[in-house]
């Protein structure tokens, strides 16, 4: 991994950070109140191995470490307005911008070995 590489994860960690600041989903202060706002949507049968998909609150969370992109389709959520968060979207990661949603499926598509937050529209 050379200087470009590291500096471009490191941009990337920063949105995160950014995000996770800005987010009031991610300072619900308790582990009852994390526990009423946090599922796991495709867990068990539905899961993808490698793939964590988290709902919390108004976002949609994919942890995709796969080196494919994958498609994650929440049933519940069709028709359900979701977009990359806005630091994701305006941010250093290149790849992170190629994440997608699908309202009419509740599809979220995330390229490979990506983290991606989704925020719900209004």
């Amino acid at each position: 991994m050379g200087c470009a590489q590291i500096t471009g994860a490191s941009a990337a960690y920063q949105d995160l950070l950014r995000i996770r600041t800005a987010e009031k989903a991610f300072s619900l202060g308790t582990a009852a109140r994390v526990q009423s706002a946090l599922s796991f949507p495709l867990s068990g049968e539905d899961e993808t191995p490698g793939v964590i998909t988290m709902e919390l609150g108004d976002l949609v969370v994919v942890f995709n470490a796969t080196p494919d992109a994958q498609d994650q389709r929440v049933d519940a959520l069709a028709g359900t307005g979701y977009r990359l968060h806005p630091v994701q979207a305006a941010g250093a990661d290149g790849t992170v911008k190629a994440a997608a949603y699908a309202t009419d499926t509740g599809t979220f598509t995330v390229p490979a070995r990506t983290v991606a937050v989704f925020t719900r529209t209004p």
